[in-house]
């Protein structure tokens, strides 16, 4: 199962950033996501650059793994 994403893009002219929302299916929860010249998707979508993303990955897998236990699925 690849991960939804969705984005709301804003995009300031001055800088380049561009904003985001990463949703993942697996549990609710609403990330914003920034970078400086490109837009991250999740790695199965697309390659990915920067240790940004992995301490954005880190973060949501530590936060599945609290939430495991007391998920209702």
């Amino acid at each position: 199962m690849l991960c939804r994403v969705l984005w709301a893009s804003l995009t300031r002219a001055s800088s380049g950033f561009r904003f985001g929302v990463l949703s993942v299916p697996w549990f609710c929860s609403w990330v914003p996501v920034r970078s400086g010249t490109v837009v991250y998707g999740f790695p199965t979508l697309r390659c990915i650059r920067g240790l940004g993303w992995f301490c954005l990955w880190a973060l949501d897998l530590v936060e599945f793994l609290l939430l495991w236990p007391v998920r209702d699925w």
